[in-house]
């Protein structure tokens, strides 16, 4: 049994450069654009919008030297010493139509991507952004998360003896910030199975790795006279007027 494909068309609520799509108008923009790799090798894509997300947490603090907790006594009770943490998350999201393209080659990328993991027996190792059912009898269930890899791989580990195997757990700041472009393309063309990109899988891969950005706070600050809501009386209709502030575009259901 075959697990239904996910619906790669999601059209998206935010605001930016630009009128959404709408649901009416799928068959046309997948069929006639998206789907044309003649018109995605000249799109012309719209910068992305950037904002920094800011998530507080409050951490258990550790020993420099040992390496173990800190813990302190509270009320008589022993409890983990806690300091308070921001995380910065630097997001970048593109403009309706281009979202519809990069999740468009993303999906056939990813399928030839599992395709290349079978072939090399991979497929029950990689777990980064894959889908990965739960119960390959029963496909319609959930995939895994986090917590189900997780639990593999304790399994896995209480199945062999201490001296037959090592266990490494590292974590690698900004990632994808600093991945070397030349590997990025030359692995993609093995996935593809090609010796050089087709002009439109390299556009896509030329507006991923060398894109451009605005700021929410610049763009917001030159046009907030000037933003297009969705009117509450008409379906589709739209209206230009004044936001105040940033948190309010989505109160007020900015569009563009």
């Amino acid at each position: 049994m075959e697990k239904k494909k996910k619906d790669w068309f999601q059209l998206k609520r935010y605001p930016h450069i630009g009128l959404p799509l709408n649901v009416s108008e799928r068959y046309v923009w997948i069929e006639s654009y998206v789907k044309n790799p003649y018109k995605i090798a000249k799109h012309s894509f719209l910068p992305f919008i950037h904002k920094t997300s800011k998530v507080r947490k409050f951490r258990k603090k550790y020993s420099i030297r040992k390496g173990t907790v800190i813990y302190e006594i509270i009320e008589g009770e022993k409890k983990a010493l806690r300091v308070k943490d921001e995380k910065k998350r630097e997001i970048y999201y593109a403009s309706h139509l281009d979202s519809l393209i990069y999740t468009y080659y993303a999906q056939e990328l990813g399928e030839k991507y599992e395709l290349k993991l079978k072939e090399h027996n991979l497929d029950d190792v990689i777990t980064a952004y894959r889908s990965v059912p739960t119960n390959i009898k029963n496909l319609e269930k959930p995939n895994k998360c986090n917590i189900d890899f997780a639990n593999d791989a304790f399994k896995f580990i209480l199945n062999y003896e201490p001296d037959e195997f090592v266990v490494m757990a590292f974590d690698i700041s900004s990632f994808f910030d600093n991945l070397d472009h030349h590997i990025l393309r030359s692995k993609m063309m093995e996935v593809l199975d090609v010796k050089k990109l087709s002009p439109d899988y390299f556009n896509v891969f030329k507006a991923i790795t060398r894109y451009s950005y605005v700021d929410i706070v610049d763009i917001f600050t030159k046009f907030q006279n000037e933003i297009l809501v969705r009117k509450k009386d008409e379906k589709g209709q739209y209206k230009q007027k004044r936001v105040s502030k940033i948190k309010y575009l989505k109160n007020q259901e900015a569009v563009a």
